[in-house]
């Protein structure tokens, strides 16, 4: 239930602070944001999931 430009935020924080590693839990499947966004999809079709 997390959008992208809320992921985008927490990521831009987390280079702010030299945060090393942000980790992420959840289902790609979930129920949507309610704000525009597949946070979880796009990371994973970027190559940003291990």
């Amino acid at each position: 239930l997390v959008s992208s430009e809320q992921i985008r935020n927490l990521l831009r924080i987390a280079t702010t602070l030299r945060i090393p590693r942000v980790v992420l839990v959840g289902d790609e499947r979930q129920l949507g944001a309610v704000e525009a966004g597949k946070p979880f999809a796009q990371l994973k079709a970027a190559g940003q999931w291990h």
